[in-house]
């Protein structure tokens, strides 16, 4: 009686296995076929999702010129067409640098070399995986690890580095590909 009732359940198995599995594979590619468009969002519309998470920027500087735009543009000093990841503004030295969003200061440099390099730097982390950029700088007012809130002073407008003179080179990065900070922030209101 024993091997009966053994022999009877492996039986209901296999039948509920006949009828219960082909009804489960379309459910199963369904829930694939979910998961591989939702994998496969348009990159676009997940950038503008990303964008729009964005955290609201404030201007580095009060007063100052733009004076180079994000975007190819010519080497100063050469004929070579370079990536320029940022925003320069022309400004008088020393004048006031503020931080453009609530953050915390991961990096500061005050080490350079004349006429190389992105100069004396500061670069704050902030929320949504956003950092912005400082370099040319004169004078660093913050220290690594210190938190600081949006509009505080962090340095002063230099030259150092490959400079043609007193300016700021302002990044926004968003998961460590730059940004055109126009698309955040609007620099027409300067005061010159």
């Amino acid at each position: 009686m024993n091997k009966f009732h053994l022999l009877f359940k492996y039986l209901v198995l296999i039948v509920f296995g006949f009828f219960i599995l082909p009804m489960a594979a379309p459910l199963m590619s369904a829930e694939k076929s979910e998961l591989k468009y939702t994998q496969n969002i348009n990159p676009e519309a997940k950038m503008q999702d990303e964008k729009s998470s964005a955290i609201k920027f404030e201007k580095p500087l009060r007063i100052g010129k733009v004076s180079a735009r994000y975007g190819k543009m010519k080497s100063p000093g050469s004929d070579k067409i370079v990536m320029h990841t940022g925003i320069d503004m022309a400004a008088p030295l020393n004048t006031d640098i503020y931080v453009a969003a609530a953050g915390t200061v991961i990096f500061t440099n005050e080490n350079f070399e004349e006429n190389r390099g992105p100069g004396k730097e500061i670069a704050v982390q902030h929320t949504n995986g956003f950092q912005t950029r400082y370099t040319h700088l004169n004078e660093i007012l913050v220290k690594n690890g210190q938190i600081i809130q949006a509009g505080e002073i962090i340095a002063k407008v230099g030259s150092t580095g490959r400079s043609t003179g007193p300016h700021l080179h302002f990044e926004i990065r968003l998961n460590d590909k730059t940004e055109n900070p126009e698309d955040y922030i609007d620099f027409k209101d300067l005061k010159k």
